[in-house]
């Protein structure tokens, strides 16, 4: 399998990593299993028939989902498998026991994401502390500045401490 310059997850690459693989993920059409984990193939269920008046026959409801073809369970299979297999081989040899117990691309970056991206109130400290130490840097454009602030106001964000537009300066 090729892997077009993925740098592997180390101890201190995480964010980088992460938006790297969401790529690769994307390309290879495995990101949805990530981002919504829509890991089932659709079926009909009994669920989405509704009886005919005056028969024992069923219709099926214009919203109910589409059986697949064999071809199409095979390739949301091997996509499913694709998710996974991208993200265990662009692991560093360190994180790759991480995940050694599942085969579910979903799954897998649910344990990372837990372990990169603790909600602990340690994390919060450690967010504030990048936030607040976020500088402007000579030749910067000012675009990528304001970028790595909104970064580091939306990563407080996710972990539950909303910032006040005061600190973000904009």
């Amino acid at each position: 399998m090729d892997f077009p310059n993925i740098t592997l997850l180390t101890a201190s690459n995480w964010e980088q990593w992460k938006v790297e693989i969401r790529v690769l993920l994307l390309h290879y059409g495995a990101w949805q299993f990530i981002e919504e984990s829509k890991t089932e193939p659709a079926e009909t269920s009994e669920d989405s028939k509704t009886r005919l008046p005056g028969t024992s026959e069923t219709s099926e409801v214009a919203s109910a989902k589409q059986v697949l073809s064999w071809r199409e369970e095979y390739d949301l299979k091997l996509r499913k498998d694709h998710s996974y297999t991208l993200i265990y081989q662009s692991l560093g040899p360190e994180f790759k026991s991480l995940i050694s117990q599942t085969t579910d691309g979903a799954e897998a970056w649910r344990i990372l994401k837990k372990h990169f991206e603790p909600t602990t109130r340690a994390r919060v400290i450690q967010l504030l502390d990048e936030f607040f130490n976020t500088r402007f840097e000579t030749g910067e454009a000012l675009g990528l500045f304001l970028c790595r602030v909104k970064q580091g106001a939306e990563s407080l964000r996710k972990v539950g401490h909303q910032l006040q537009p005061l600190y973000q300066g904009y």
